[in-house]
């Protein structure tokens, strides 16, 4: 999982998106900020955060994702961490 991205449309790192090592089907990617509220929320694995939260830019910040997928064998797994939104 990359751990910073900047959000400023010059077309690098615009968007924070999972990378996959395998196919993945059920997906439930949510990102947090730090008091615990829901900024993004996504269960399709092509669409990533752009740094906003209700169409306004969220502030830069570390933000805490929380990943769920079922892999190719078909088993549930689960990713956390954190990442920095910088703008």
């Amino acid at each position: 999982m990359p751990n910073v991205f900047t959000p400023d449309e010059d077309g690098v790192n615009d968007f924070f998106t999972p990378v996959y090592e395998c196919e993945v089907e059920d997906l439930d990617f949510k990102i947090f900020n730090r008091w615990g509220e829901m900024v993004f929320f996504t269960n399709d694995n092509n669409i990533g955060w752009d740094g906003k939260n209700q169409n306004q830019l969220a502030a830069s910040d570390v933000y805490i994702y929380m990943i769920s997928y079922k892999d190719e064998l078909g088993e549930i797994q689960q990713r956390k961490g954190d990442v920095t939104l910088l703008r």
